[in-house]
């Protein structure tokens, strides 16, 4: 996707961004991915340092 295009993402998918812009590869790359590819659960949070620690499972 080149920087500054504006782009509509479908319901039920998601569009991944890394944190290092400059040199990740996301959803910038391949584009938006459906909800049910989606798989895991974040259990530990190490960023931002003054979270850090044990994640607390949301309901969905």
């Amino acid at each position: 996707m080149p920087e500054g295009q504006e782009i509509t993402v479908p319901e039920n998918y998601y569009l991944p961004m890394g944190d290092n812009r400059t040199h990740s590869r996301d959803g910038r790359e391949f584009g938006p991915i459906p909800r049910q590819s989606i798989v895991g659960r974040a259990f530990f949070r190490y960023w931002p340092i003054d979270r850090i620690g044990i994640v607390n499972h949301p309901n969905f």
